[in-house]
């Protein structure tokens, strides 16, 4: 079947040959293109699209429409413009495609079907997409409007935020992305709530640092990132979470880490716990440790439930109280392996668990009472006997059975 003069017309444009555009407008194609064309996009589209900033201005020049848009989705959604496409194409040259669009007048803020504008799509951009980062910085020296949403509610921060780019981020706060800093998405997630769940670390940095929160937002149905890094397992994002400006972002240690040492504790997450249980500084390492959560539940009666070895240690240095029971009465010894199924449980990982459980009162009395320091007596120590006589009974913070030994100890002495 020979091709129409239209689909011949995007040949042409596509090979850049000015003249043979000029043949196919002769003989009939339209400088709009047709709908009803094998092809999804209009010349000036297609021009766009590869980049040639000269054939854009031909077409401009020949009457062709600058906001025209894509017919049907293919390379580029449904509704795209040349503007659209030039931002997000790829190809070389698009910079200057883009300076060519604006100048000739193309809407800086339309939208394709899915209600991006072209800033959105510039800011759909890989982590080192230098040059795309130019193509958003000319929107935005252009005048774009930061502010406007996609469908779902999203604005080009949370865009940037997903693509990692720190150099967009920037550029954004710099040019009036603040007031959707903390804009929540239809399905409630923040700019911050994105880079979170993507693991750019130096996004959320700058985010937090521009003033980002989720204050206001933790009655509702909005995901927290907080919570969310605690469950993934993200340590890196979490260390700059529970720093001050952090942990003040996300609503304070109440609102945030109960649910996330469940969490932790729960899924053999050690490393994370450790780092939960210090959020709010050392002093407060004892209070975290010992909170009942889950149905009233101790945390570390929940590592022995869930038979977790690893947890159970970092609880017990962190001061928790193997004895401390469910509101059924039961305490940690008594309930090893109690949330697994049935015979998952390795018998030699349950006797290490019920052993290390028994070691609580030495756990407290080496956290509570025990010297500190360089100076500290350890076991085999000649010294030692030296330095508990030197120790000041009043230092002792728990009368725990453990705790008055060594009181008596030192009595002796």
């Amino acid at each position: 079947m020979p091709r129409s003069a239209d689909d011949l017309l995007l040949v042409e444009v596509q090979n850049g040959n000015k003249r043979g555009v000029e043949r196919y407008l002769a003989a009939g194609a339209s400088i709009d293109g047709s709908p009803h064309s094998g092809e999804e996009f209009p010349p000036v589209v297609f021009a766009a699209a590869v980049g040639s900033a000269s054939m854009i201005k031909f077409l401009v020049d020949k009457g062709a429409d600058i906001n025209s848009s894509t017919w049907r989705p293919g390379a580029f959604p449904s509704g795209s413009r040349a503007i659209h496409v030039a931002v997000s194409s790829g190809y070389a040259g698009a910079l200057d495609a883009l300076r060519e669009l604006i100048k000739a007048g193309a809407d800086l803020n339309g939208r394709n079907y899915q209600g991006c504008t072209p800033l959105m799509m510039a800011c759909r951009v890989d982590k080192e997409g230098a040059e795309r980062v130019e193509l958003a910085r000319e929107l935005l020296k252009a005048g774009v409007d930061t502010t406007l949403v996609d469908a779902d509610g999203r604005a080009a921060l949370h865009y940037a935020a997903y693509s990692g780019n720190e150099a967009l981020i920037q550029a954004l706060l710099s040019k009036g992305s603040l007031s959707t800093l903390n804009l929540a998405t239809q399905d409630g997630k923040t700019p911050l709530c994105v880079a979170v769940e993507f693991v750019h670390c130096g996004v959320v940095s700058l985010l937090l640092s521009a003033g980002a929160s989720q204050r206001g937002l933790q009655e509702g149905n909005y995901p927290c990132p907080f919570r969310s890094a605690a469950a993934l397992g993200y340590e890196s994002i979490l260390r700059i979470l529970c720093s001050e400006r952090g942990m003040d972002a996300v609503g304070g240690g109440a609102a945030v880490l109960p649910n996330s040492l469940a969490c932790a504790t729960r899924r053999g997450k050690a490393r994370i716990l450790r780092l939960l249980l210090a959020a709010e500084g050392q002093e407060r390492q004892e209070h975290w440790a010992r909170r009942r959560l889950v149905l009233g539940r101790p945390l570390v009666y929940l590592a022995a439930a869930y038979g977790i070895l690893a947890n159970v240690k970092v609880l017990l240095a962190a001061g928790a109280d193997e004895t401390e029971t469910d509101p059924d009465g039961y305490a940690a010894p008594e309930v090893i392996g109690g949330q697994l199924p049935s015979g998952t449980l390795d018998p030699l990982e349950a006797a290490a668990i019920g052993r290390e459980l028994q070691r609580g009162p030495a756990y407290r009395a080496r956290s509570w009472a025990w010297p500190v320091g360089e100076d500290a007596p350890v076991a085999g120590d000649a010294g030692a006997a030296g330095a508990l006589r030197g120790l000041e009974i009043t230092t002792i913070k728990r009368a725990t059975l453990c705790g008055k030994l060594v009181q008596r100890y030192c009595q002796k002495l």
